[in-house]
């Protein structure tokens, strides 16, 4: 008798973990998110990559890396603070994985989709700014502090 409570209690988690809308018993319009291809620069193109949307709530962007590998979001639309050396709206993630590597851009960064926007998540290779103090491009939260704070996705390229 034990086991087929077991075995219920298993069937029916898997069941209601199936589907993102069903879970957080979203109606499907709350599951769709704009397209992700709005926010690509216009050095790549989409024939690139591949890319799958499962669901409704699940996504995949896989590329290769390479020195353009990049994601940008505005410091206006970002939960992080930066620091006061910052001269620019602006910062930069980029893929941090060895040239040439395949890389699903959704899972390496955390994106989601909240509020009818693509939002980052997780910064695997730290945060790229501007600073004023010398002109220079340096990196904050490399050893993943940031992991968790939302920052809204203006652009990407690879």
């Amino acid at each position: 008798m034990n086991w087929f409570i077991l075995l219920s209690i298993i069937f029916f988690s898997v069941f209601q973990d199936g589907n993102c809308c069903m879970k957080f018993k979203r109606s499907s319009d709350d599951c769709k998110c704009p397209d992700i291809f709005d926010h690509l620069a216009t050095i790549s193109s989409k024939d690139d990559v591949l890319y799958t949307e499962e669901g409704g709530c699940v996504y995949n962007i896989t590329c290769r890396v390479h020195f353009e590998t990049i994601l940008a979001f505005k410091l206006a639309d970002s939960e992080i603070l930066f620091p006061e050396d910052n001269n620019s709206d602006w910062a930069r993630l980029h893929a941090g994985e060895e040239e040439g590597s395949s890389v699903d851009i959704f899972s390496l960064f955390g994106m989601i989709c909240e509020n009818n926007g693509w939002y980052i998540t997780k910064y695997p290779s730290g945060i790229e700014y501007f600073s004023k103090n010398c002109n220079c491009y340096p990196f904050i939260g490399v050893g993943g502090e940031y992991d968790g704070k939302k920052s809204k996705l203006d652009e990407f390229d690879w």
